[in-house]
Order: structure tokens, then sequence, then C-alpha cells
């Protein structure tokens, strides 16, 4: 019987090892960005029901502030996860070159 010289998952993640901290860094930030970007259109919305439906203004402004802090908290939150994973990118794949060559 011919044996099978496939690398398997735990091979390629012995490569992240080293990069663990930043691994889960990425995936909390992923995770925030993705419920932060998730709830936009609910106050867009809030706030095109609360324009049409004549609400006071300071509950427009409310709504203003806590959309736009969202988007600010979204594109910050995927700016963070790009940052701690472009480390752990470059160095996986120059550790993954160093190996196979």
């Amino acid at each position: 019987m011919e044996e099978k010289n496939t690398p398997n998952l735990t091979y390629f993640f012995r490569f992240f090892k080293p990069y663990q901290a930043m691994v889960i860094l990425t995936f909390v930030f992923l995770i925030g960005a993705r419920l932060a970007s998730t709830y936009d259109p609910v106050l867009l919305k809030n706030l095109i029901d609360g324009v049409t439906t004549n609400q006071p203004f300071n509950l427009l402004i409310g709504t203003i502030v806590a959309y736009f802090g969202l988007k600010l908290a979204s594109n910050l939150l995927e700016f963070l996860r790009d940052y701690y994973y472009s480390p752990v990118m470059m160095g996986v794949s120059r550790d993954i070159e160093l190996a196979v060559f």
C-alpha cells in the first residue's frame, strides 16, 4: 500500500503557533467589526423612521451620533484587525517558505 504524503491541518496550524495571541486578538476585532456593521442598518432605519414620523430633534441627533459612532467603531476595528494580522500573515508565509525550500 502506498503512503500518502499530504500535509494535514495540524501541519499547517503549527506555523500559527508563535502568533496565537495575535490571531485571537484578530478574531476579537473581526467579530466586533462585524457586529458593529450588522447593527448599522438598524440605526439607519430608526433614523429614517424618525424623520418621517416627526420625532423630536434630540432623538434624531442621538440616533445620528450613534450611527456615525458605530461606523467609526466598525472602521477602527477593521483597521486594528488588519494591523495585528499583517505581521501574522507575513511571518506565517515566511515560515512556510523556509520549511518548504
